[in-house]
């Protein structure tokens, strides 16, 4: 498998850290580098198992669904899941001077707007319909891989049946054929 990257050449020279992927064939070699980590240019990387981010995954700093930070296309591009402003969430302040809330916070003053739709709520919110859609994904998603996994069961199934049949043929044979040698 050829090395791919998630990011382009500009997204790169932005960050200072970023996460690696790496693809190991087998699970004993990927337990041992889970345990003890990575020793990578001088330095010790911890490892964690990847799980690949469903629909309804939701990245807090563009605000989208479907992605994680390796795959977000928007990542200095930050958007307010509060407000839908651009800026990130963390960052968000009220422009009213008597606000007492603190940074990050939902106040009164602002009417909020989501991100991906437009709507007047927030949008990691149920109401939002980009979040239902992604919702709706992930258990389309699930219901398929359930259909594929009992289509693999049954498979199965089939085929332990007819080698357990191909078994007793040949058990009755090997039987009848002694059966003429005495």
């Amino acid at each position: 498998m050829a090395p791919t990257t998630g990011s382009t050449p500009a997204q790169v020279l932005k960050v200072s850290h970023s996460s690696v992927i790496i693809t190991i064939r087998s699970e004993n070699d990927a337990e041992k580098i889970r345990q003890k980590g990575l020793w990578i240019y001088g330095k010790d990387h911890t490892a964690d198992r990847y799980v690949q981010p469903g629909p309804d995954a939701f990245y807090d700093i563009c605000c989208g669904w479907g992605h994680g930070a390796h795959r977000c296309e928007n990542a200095e591009k930050p958007s307010c899941m509060l407000y839908g402003e651009v800026h990130s969430t963390k960052q968000h302040r009220c422009p009213n001077i008597g606000c007492k809330l603190g940074v990050g916070k939902v106040c009164q003053h602002l009417k909020r707007k989501c991100s991906n739709s437009g709507g007047a709520h927030i949008a990691r919110l149920n109401e939002c319909p980009k979040k239902r859609d992604a919702v709706k994904a992930a258990r389309e998603r699930i219901r398929q891989q359930g259909q594929a996994s009992q289509e693999n069961q049954s498979q199965d199934e089939q085929q332990l049946r007819q080698e357990k049949q191909g078994s007793k043929v040949n058990s009755t044979q090997d039987v009848e054929e002694k059966d003429t040698e005495m």
